[in-house]
């Protein structure tokens, strides 16, 4: 048996009530928690989830770097793939994305350029394709064709099918490239920092320049920093979350941009308070509001609209905080963040580390979930993960039970998961999904109609679907329909709290010509 998979261990396993902001918020429930232990040194790098709610961790180890797929429902592992072609495990760089195939694409960064890789592997392990990068990376992203674009001291657009080269660029700036997003229609943004905040966008098609902006009011003689993130909304805007300070980081301040489509300025805020060297996370809700953390330990709302800052809440307090390692925002708007800081005890730091929803109009805090707590050895690195109805947390976590990673699945209501339907004719469908109810008791329905964003929808009936941690298949039929016009639909689950999710919105067309 390989080593790696040796050291799995389950911890524990059930649902368990986990604490509430208030007698009026409803129970988060932790549904299962599950670790790796030891004598190899393993530590959590990167995590991603599929759209069947599957999760992968990176972790690096003294035999290189491995990658686990590991089951959503009961936190099993699925399998295990070491990446041995890299044995150093001093990275610089190495994250993991998944497209909507369920194929992982890893990227791992050495301390020597030579040996960066970025490698796909199949939902079942299959080694598809693996190409070494020819500088050091310091970015992936996946567009919504299933390519991968690599950034660093060059960009290069992969083929997700077999790893071709699409296109290479040289980065115009004397520096590499720190951050990369896809927008809506595939165009590429590029971020890093030099001497100026530097952000470009570039043809998804060929690598070609769109635009490129400079800003080079820095105000130090020797900046240190980065592009901290790069996120775009529905419209192709983006925002760009910067950190600018001395080398020495006595002084550091933070600037948030967002940019139109064409590389206008929309606003701009700088922000000499906000210490966000560390982990500062970004995201945008619904309307493209912007959310960001901090390593002050605060969660700050700032509005689409000209980047006034709507609200602000403390995350906790530490002498020690090592910053937010997560930052998402649910169907509802609602805002999940995963802060990491440690105390001092005797000679050791101990691990604090906890998940916490936040209310996303105002702010109100719903709950918040400690993760571990452990002797804290080898530097604050921890990630979660949001699907709908919860979130799975990893972290590094030793402790007295010799636990090196472990991961913990926490669930605020059931998770709907829509699947394709069955189309009878022009006036009928059978919708399909599955639910699962994650330990609360809990009803599943279905919203469908003609419009895209489903406003005014159409519902079927609800199902009672008990209080299980396994999914639960889900069917309704419905009548009436009209021939020829294509129909969307999504699953939703309510639990007896009132929590509701609503599952991913797919689309069928009926049988026949328009009407």
């Amino acid at each position: 048996m390989n080593a790696l998979l040796r050291l799995y261990l389950v911890v524990s396993l059930g649902v368990l009530s986990a604490g509430r902001a208030s007698d009026d918020e409803p129970f988060i429930h932790k549904v299962w928690a599950k670790g790796l232990r030891g004598d190899v040194y393993s530590f959590a790098r990167s995590s991603w989830l599929d759209r069947t709610g599957d999760f992968f961790v990176l972790i690096e180890t003294t035999l290189g770097p491995s990658l686990f797929k590991f089951s959503g429902i009961n936190g099993r592992p699925v399998w295990q793939q070491p990446l041995g072609f890299i044995r150093d495990r001093r990275f610089t760089f190495c994250a993991v994305s998944v497209d909507a195939n369920g194929n992982a694409f890893c990227v791992v960064a050495s301390n020597y350029p030579s040996q960066d890789t970025i490698v796909c592997l199949s939902p079942d392990r299959d080694l598809i394709w693996s190409r070494r990068f020819p500088k050091r990376a310091r970015g992936i992203a996946v567009d919504h064709q299933g390519d991968v674009i690599v950034t660093g001291g060059l960009t290069i657009k992969y083929s997700g099918k077999d790893g071709a080269v699409l296109w290479r660029r040289e980065n115009s700036a004397e520096f590499d490239f720190t951050a990369v997003v896809a927008d809506q229609a595939d165009d590429i943004m590029l971020g890093g920092v030099d001497s100026a905040i530097y952000v470009e966008k570039c043809s998804g098609v060929n690598g070609k320049s769109i635009w490129s902006r400079a800003h080079t009011q820095v105000p130090f003689q020797e900046p240190s920093g980065g592009i901290t993130a790069l996120v775009t909304d529905r419209a192709r805007n983006v925002v760009v979350l910067a950190t600018i300070g001395t080398n020495d980081k006595s002084t550091l301040f933070s600037r948030l941009t967002r940019y139109s489509p064409s590389g206008d300025v929309l606003w701009e805020r700088n922000d000499r308070d906000h210490y966000s060297d560390l982990s500062a996370e970004i995201c945008l809700d619904s309307r493209g509001d912007v959310i960001i953390t901090d390593s002050s330990f605060r969660l700050s709302k700032y509005l689409a609209s000209d980047g006034s800052l709507k609200w602000q809440k403390d995350l906790g307090s530490s002498r020690y905080f090592f910053g937010s390692p997560g930052l998402a925002v649910d169907e509802n708007d609602d805002i999940i963040t995963a802060t990491v800081g440690a105390a001092p005890v005797l000679d050791y730091a101990y691990h604090l580390f906890y998940v916490t929803k936040f209310e996303g109009t105002e702010g109100a805090l719903r709950w918040k979930q400690p993760f571990r707590h452990g002797k804290y050895r080898f530097g604050p690195t921890a990630s979660f993960r949001l699907g709908p109805g919860y979130v799975i947390a990893t972290g590094n976590d030793p402790g007295s039970a010799g636990l090196s990673v472990s991961s913990t699945k926490y669930a605020s209501g059931p998770t709907p998961r829509t699947l394709e339907p069955e189309v009878q004719d022009g006036e009928n469908a059978v919708l399909v999904a599955e639910v699962n109810p994650n330990g609360f008791k809990s009803n599943a329905l279905f919203l469908y109609g003609s419009d895209s964003e489903l406003r005014s929808p159409s519902s079927t009936p609800p199902t009672a679907i008990g209080t299980g941690i396994l999914p639960v298949p889900v069917s309704a039929r419905i009548s009436g329909l009209l021939p020829g016009i294509t129909y969307y639909y999504r699953a939703v689950g309510i639990s007896i709290q009132g929590e509701t999710v609503r599952g991913e919105v797919r689309s069928f067309r009926t049988d026949g010509s328009p009407p």
